[in-house]
């Protein structure tokens, strides 16, 4: 928990243990399960307003306790960051954000932002057996027993989603060879706001729009459920970069390593994705991959290009 002095919240010990309730019974399906180890309360300025990328580093330096596989909340009174969240090209690998109100191309920050992940990848990325960029981050108004819609602790489910591993429901909508890489979530035209049951932006394609998937922006008495397949996927990420028995330690060496490094780092994201080829290419940074699940094959020859773009917050 952290706050300031002249903080007007008041986080009881109550809601502290009805959200860590309401994530086992949101996680139950999954088999995944939470424990709270320890609460702190934190008096810092700086850290209770998140305001950039370098706030939430200093923070995580300072404070996260545990390894890889220690999930750490930090629940704090705003969190005013800048992404650019584009509506077409592949999922941005850290535009991960809940908010209630979201419109469009870029996320609406008027009311500041609800909740903001790491992702596991990150912590191969940059090189850190105990990488700092492993935290999730939650605004106190999303815990349970407030009045607001979003006040049912999912924005926590949400976001501890992304920590997992897994996109939103509506990444990439303008293209369907890419969507959330979780096969069964149905094709979704941007984020869902509150509960609009019947929702179809895609009538051409399989299933109603998932607004009662955690990972759609749909108000909290509205979401209910994980795929089957983003079960998986979940499960499949904290093997390759959370299991200290199994994760991924390390880049392999190579010919190309440069590029292979590159392409490493957009196909890891994947865990159903596996480098087949590298090669050179006209446009440099791109290679190929082929996509399976175990429910078929998605994709075969899958480009990842690794133009990163620089967003005013940084990358979180």
């Amino acid at each position: 928990m952290v706050s300031d002095v002249d903080s007007l919240f008041d986080v009881t010990r109550e809601m502290l243990s009805d959200q860590i309730d309401s994530l086992n019974r949101d996680f139950s399906p999954a088999q995944i399960a939470f424990g709270l180890l320890n609460f702190e309360w934190i008096i810092e300025p700086e850290f209770a307003k998140v305001k950039d990328g370098a706030a939430i580093r200093s923070m995580q330096n300072k404070y996260n306790v545990g390894d890889d596989a220690t999930l750490n909340i930090y629940v704090v009174s705003e969190i005013n960051l800048v992404f650019n969240a584009s509506d077409c090209g592949p999922p941005a690998q850290h535009d991960n954000v809940k908010n209630a109100s979201t419109s469009g191309i870029t996320e609406n920050l008027e009311g500041g932002l609800l909740g903001v992940s790491s992702l596991p990848w990150s912590l191969v990325e940059t090189g850190d057996a105990d990488g700092w960029d492993n935290a999730v981050i939650i605004k106190a108004e999303t815990l349970p027993r407030q009045p607001p819609e979003n006040s049912f602790g999912k924005t926590a489910t949400h976001e501890i989603g992304h920590w997992f591993g897994l996109f939103h429901t509506f990444d990439d909508e303008c293209e369907s060879h890419f969507g959330d890489f979780v096969v069964d979530t149905p094709d979704s035209a941007g984020p869902t706001q509150g509960c609009p049951i019947g929702r179809d932006s895609y009538p051409d394609r399989p299933g109603l729009d998932p607004i009662h998937n955690y990972m759609d922006y749909s108000s909290d008495h509205c979401i209910h459920e994980f795929t089957p397949g983003q079960t998986r996927r979940m499960h499949r990420m904290w093997d390759k970069f959370r299991n200290p028995l199994t994760r991924v330690e390390g880049l392999l060496p190579g010919a190309g390593r440069s590029l292979r490094v590159r392409c490493m780092q957009r196909c890891l994201v994947f865990e159903e994705c596996e480098v087949v080829a590298v090669r050179r290419h006209r446009v440099p940074e791109t290679c190929w991959c082929e996509y399976r699940t175990d429910l078929g094959d998605f994709a075969e020859n899958l480009p990842c290009n690794f133009r990163k773009k620089r967003t005013a917050g940084g990358q979180l």
